[in-house]
Formats: structure tokens, sequence, C-alpha cells
């Protein structure tokens, strides 16, 4: 008699999706460290303009936390923040 769906642990994962996690935390994790090796801002977006990450040295100069700068609209840290999010988007145009 096979064994049926119901009979395998719920919590067994493919080993191929585990292996896709942690490759994926791998390639997460060095991209933080390039962001933080940095000692200049730097501040990443995505492609409608939200902050996704920020290195330690964006939240000295600004005196933001990470959790304060993430989600955000990249371009309302700028005194003309049209410009700023015109720039952004024509950045995003080369990728």
């Amino acid at each position: 008699m096979r064994p049926s769906k119901h009979d395998e642990p719920r919590d067994s994962i493919p080993r191929s999706t585990a292996q896709d996690a942690t490759a994926e935390l791998q390639a997460a994790q060095y991209a933080r460290s390039l962001i933080e090796a940095s000692l200049d801002p730097l501040v990443t977006i995505s492609a409608d303009g939200k902050i996704t990450d920020v290195n330690e040295a964006t939240i000295k100069v600004t005196g933001v936390f990470r959790d304060g700068l993430v989600g955000t609209d990249f371009s309302n840290y700028f005194t003309e923040p049209e410009k700023a999010g015109e720039g952004s988007c024509e950045s995003c145009n080369y990728l």
C-alpha cells in the first residue's frame, strides 16, 4: 500500500525550496553588508519611489531610524519633491 500525501509530515519542505530560501537569504545578507560597508549615506528605492533600505550612515545623517524611513516616499526628503521624483523615475528607466 502506497502512503498517501496525508501521511507526510506537514512541516516538510522540499529540498529545492529550502535551498532556494537559503540562497535568497545569503544574497540579502551580502547586499546588506555592501550597503553597510559605505561610510556615505546610501538609500535604495523601489521603482515607485519608496525607500526600501538605508544604511547606518543615512540614519546618523537624518536622525530617523530605519523603520521610520523604509516605506516612505524618497522624494519627500528634498526641498523640491517633484523634481526628485522625476529624477528617481528616470533612473528606473535605465534598469
